[in-house]
């Protein structure tokens, strides 16, 4: 889970928790200091991601990953290449989903240039997990309410993404399990 104290704020904790065995109940793992959206955390309905530089609020299932190479994950891990795009064009059937396209090291808006961010020297996809937002298996896509949320390395603010130190992105996909949920929000509004 992410948890940040005010909407506004562009730091949040990361915590990565697993059931007690025959409970209910939840247990700390680890936790670390991370970075989310540059304008903060968005409430519930509103649009997040590259259109607001907001994080999501929600539980999202974790179902895949990528990156440069495996850190020996239970998910669906994709190894990216120069070719590999999460869609970010309205009206497309790629919108907020893997696709492959023409091969380039440019940027490429709106449909995020996966390789360009794995590759350029500060590797912000490296290593990262795909967090279900405004897509399947959690909500049928909604065209213009964001995409491309992930939990990604490069701890800088980021346009909606969740990053922390990439050794810890690749523990969290060891961890991990294939429908696992990511909680995301303002601590006040979560745990009311």
């Amino acid at each position: 889970m992410s948890i940040t104290e005010s909407w506004t704020s562009s730091y949040s904790t990361f915590t990565m928790c697993e059931r007690v065995p025959g409970s209910e109940a939840y247990r700390e793992l680890w936790s670390t200091s991370a970075r989310i959206g540059s304008a903060g955390t968005a409430r519930v309905g509103e649009p997040a991601a590259w259109y607001t530089y907001k994080t999501p609020t929600g539980a999202f299932s974790v179902t895949e990953s990528f990156g440069l190479y495996n850190p020996g994950t239970d998910l669906h891990h994709r190894i990216l290449n120069s070719r590999s795009r999460w869609g970010g064009t309205h009206g497309t059937s790629t919108y907020n989903q893997y696709f492959e396209g023409v091969p380039s090291s440019a940027y490429m808006a709106p449909d995020e240039n996966l390789w360009y961010f794995a590759t350029r020297p500060q590797g912000d996809y490296r290593v990262g997990a795909v967090i279900n937002y405004n897509r399947q298996p959690d909500s049928a896509v909604r065209q213009g309410m964001g995409y491309a949320i992930f939990l990604h390395t490069n701890p800088v603010a980021t346009a909606g993404c969740i990053a922390i130190p990439e050794h810890l992105v690749a523990r969290y996909l060891q961890q991990t399990e294939p429908g696992d949920m990511m909680l995301l929000g303002v601590r006040s509004h979560v745990f009311g």
